[in-house]
């Protein structure tokens, strides 16, 4: 199916691995430069061990239930769909 087609249809996925699988395979189409956009890299914890015991590569693999994954690979003519604006002060940004 081409990237017009899919514009204008609704996906729908039994699980978020499957959706991360379409979302891979449908921007493989498109053709300009992908852009990578990163989630936090820090935690805060007042207990020293949690550093320790949960590295940020652990917390990068992770995908909890509505959060994106920790790279976010996007190019141009990609739709988003804005589930939560973490700052509504600065816009939708």
């Amino acid at each position: 199916m081409e990237v017009e087609q899919l514009e204008k249809r609704i996906i729908l996925a039994p699980t978020n691995k499957k959706t991360l699988e379409m979302n891979h395979s449908i921007i493989a189409k498109l053709q300009d430069e992908p852009h990578a956009f990163y989630s936090s890299d820090s935690m805060i914890s007042e207990d020293q061990n949690d550093l320790q015991n949960y590295p940020l590569e652990f917390l990068h693999d992770l995908t909890p239930s509505g959060m994106p994954a920790h790279a976010l690979m996007l190019k141009k003519g990609v739709i988003v769909m804005l589930l939560r604006n973490l700052n509504p002060k600065q816009g939708l940004l």
